[in-house]
């Protein structure tokens, strides 16, 4: 930037890509159905604080092991591998948890057991959700 300052570098840059891509994007809040992990009771065989030494990963649809992994981890891969939607944690959960979890694939009712099994639950309610909204 002429004058060295973060800010005119930014502005520069938006403009720059306003002029290349045909399309803006802006963070927006708005109110949806949304889908909302909780806990129920206590943490049950699937899912517990962890004990391993090392971090193993393994997911794909109908199974995720998980060791040493952070629990926001842990909600990304039941975003990814589980429902394919993002999820609200309500769960109060931090901090390094093992996860075994097996489920019919396609099948929501099976998935919602596992989860249950591994003491939590997934509802749905509305709430006001900041979303990145992109429009020509």
């Amino acid at each position: 930037a002429p004058d060295g300052r973060a800010q005119t570098v930014r502005a520069m840059l938006a403009e720059n890509l306003r002029r290349v891509v045909p399309f803006q994007a802006a963070w927006e809040e708005r109110e949806q159905t949304v889908a909302v992990l909780r806990r129920v009771g206590a943490l049950a065989g699937g899912l517990v604080p962890s004990t391993a030494s090392e971090e193993s990963v393994f997911a794909r649809r109908g199974r995720i092991r998980l060791a040493r992994v952070p629990f926001e981890r842990v909600v990304a891969m039941l975003e990814l591998y589980g429902i394919q939607a993002a999820i609200e944690d309500d769960t109060g959960l931090a901090g390094d948890h093992d996860l075994e979890l097996d489920w019919t694939p396609g099948d929501r009712r099976s998935f919602l057991a596992a989860l249950r099994a591994a003491g939590l639950e997934l509802g749905e309610e509305r709430r006001t959700v900041r979303r990145l909204v992109v429009s020509p």
